[in-house]
């Protein structure tokens, strides 16, 4: 998983600063995977030295795109990772500020008011210094396949039975039918597949060729979490 992070100023702040912050209109959006499992187990023939017997697990992943309200709660909760406070460029996640109280979170019909009332309980710093207060938004990127993958075959398979087997439970049915003929270039049968697609090439003519042709190798992508929200800060410096 890789972070994506923005950093939103928030002002100047002192040893006795009184802050709030409020993020308003808390949304989570981008994309993520709809993984969709299948498996099937197979036995052909009569007795046991001429039984076939197979069996085939897949995963497909499908990239959805989402936006919803993201409700997050006002105690510790690992999903206040992604938000944090710098003070002076050294950063401090919001869920472990939380955890140790040294600041207060209020929901008030889903926005969100952040209270600092000791900045020393964070991190002291000297009233001489120019100190800076930020807030840090880091966005997440997931690593994924996409398409179908074959992640696991077992039995006494003398031919490609996964990739290409009859009934509806192959690699080349399963990613035409359901994912546009999209195949991860992890799958456990991709040797299997390019052979596949290269005879397909060589001999267009036969009856399965537009079928293996219509198959695209995927890379694995990076499925991403965004956050959208307005920020206000109130920031009440006292002086000795």
């Amino acid at each position: 998983m890789l972070n994506n992070e923005t950093v939103i100023q928030l002002g100047t702040i002192g040893p006795n600063s009184k802050v709030e912050i409020g993020l308003k209109g808390l949304n989570t959006f981008g994309n993520e995977v709809l993984a969709l499992p299948f498996n099937g187990n197979w036995s052909f023939g009569g007795g046991n030295s001429t039984k076939l017997n197979y069996s085939c697990d897949w995963v497909g992943n499908k990239k959805v795109q989402f936006n919803r309200p993201f409700d997050l709660p006002i105690t510790y909760n690992s999903q206040w990772d992604n938000i944090a406070l710098s003070i002076n460029e050294e950063v401090f996640k919001l869920s472990n500020l939380i955890a140790d109280k040294k600041v207060t979170i209020q929901n008030i019909d889903f926005n969100y008011l952040i209270f600092i009332e000791d900045i020393s309980k964070i991190k002291p710093i000297k009233q001489a210094d120019e100190n800076h207060l930020s807030l840090i938004l880091n966005s997440t990127l997931t690593k994924a396949h996409q398409g179908l993958k074959l992640i696991s075959s077992g039995g006494n398979q003398n031919s490609p039975w996964c990739t290409g087997g009859p009934g509806n439970l192959s690699t080349i049915v399963l990613a035409n039918s359901q994912f546009g003929g999209e195949v991860s270039k992890g799958t456990l049968d991709i040797s299997t597949i390019e052979k596949f697609i290269s005879d397909a090439h060589t001999y267009p003519s036969n009856t399965d060729a537009p079928t293996i042709l219509n198959l695209k190798l995927m890379d694995d992508i990076f499925y991403d979490q965004n956050y959208s929200f307005v920020v206000n800060s109130k920031i009440t410096n006292y002086f000795n």
